[in-house]
């Protein structure tokens, strides 16, 4: 059985010395804000992954949303948000803010919107 670790590890020392207890590191939602980030830590030009500002420095609610929101990014070509930024947290805190709700018969739908303040950013 291998047993990996996920959440909360932020420094490459601190991932490095708890692989000499599990088999493997989750690196999920920091991925989500460093697609290149392996490669990174991989290839030595980072000690650790960037520290995202509140209110979306959190592995529950705001931060999970985020992650899944910058994942929509990536997939999409764009450079994802930087959460560490302190213009693209109030921009994306004003994008979550505006977001419609409408009901309908067969349930609850969330308008879907696009982040205009990011388009320009294509990933390298």
């Amino acid at each position: 059985m291998k047993v990996f670790i996920t959440g909360g590890l932020r420094s490459v020392g601190t991932m490095v010395r708890a692989l000499g207890i599990v088999d493997g590191i989750g690196v999920g939602s920091l991925a989500a804000q460093e697609p290149r980030l392996a490669e990174d830590i991989l290839e030595g030009r980072v000690g650790g992954a960037v520290r995202p500002l509140a209110p979306f420095n959190n592995s529950s609610g705001l931060g999970v949303l985020a992650a899944v929101m910058q994942i929509r990014q990536v997939a999409d070509g764009l450079e994802p948000f930087d959460l560490s930024d302190p213009n693209d947290v109030k921009v994306l805190w004003e994008v979550i803010k505006g977001l419609k709700r409408s009901s309908e018969d067969d349930g609850e739908e969330v308008e879907v919107v696009d982040f205009p303040e990011w388009t320009g950013k294509v990933r390298p």
